[in-house]
């Protein structure tokens, strides 16, 4: 019985170690911090107005790209504006405008 409840129990941390926290590991930014950043490269470039639209931030490994789509209902500026950040180095990456 103690030699039962010894391997189950065993076999549980072993199991636990494996197990990771979704994408982020110790040491990397979250998708909020990402945005935050972006938002502020928007304000360095003065571009504070695309701040403002809908975001969508994606993970791409060391990556996370925050994007900005212009609302439906405006038709002046470009469709969509892409922000690169590093994960580690909380630095921009790029910037780029689509067409």
């Amino acid at each position: 019985m103690i030699v039962r409840l010894a391997l189950v129990c065993a076999l549980a941390a072993s199991l636990a170690a494996c197990q990771s926290v979704g994408p982020v590991h110790i040491g990397e930014i979250n998708q909020g911090r990402a945005t935050v950043l972006a938002q502020a490269e928007l304000g360095r470039r003065h571009l504070e107005p695309y701040a403002a639209w809908r975001s969508e931030v994606s993970d791409y490994g060391m990556l996370w790209e925050v994007t900005f789509y212009r609302p439906a209902d405006r038709k002046d500026g470009p469709p969509l504006v892409r922000i690169a950040v590093n994960k580690k180095t909380e630095h921009i990456v790029s910037v780029s405008v689509g067409e």
